[in-house]
């Protein structure tokens, strides 16, 4: 099975917070991702 590599720049907090849900509710990386570029793109809009 081939794996994924996510490359994140940016704010360390935001990475922590990511990291930490994911954890947490023991969820897929994709279906927390998916979440923060959404929120992501809405802000810089």
């Amino acid at each position: 099975m081939e794996k994924d590599i996510l490359t994140f720049r940016g704010d360390r907090n935001v990475w922590i917070d990511f990291v930490s849900k994911v954890k947490k509710d023991r969820k897929e990386v994709w279906e927390v991702l998916s979440k923060l570029i959404s929120k992501y793109i809405k802000n810089k809009d």
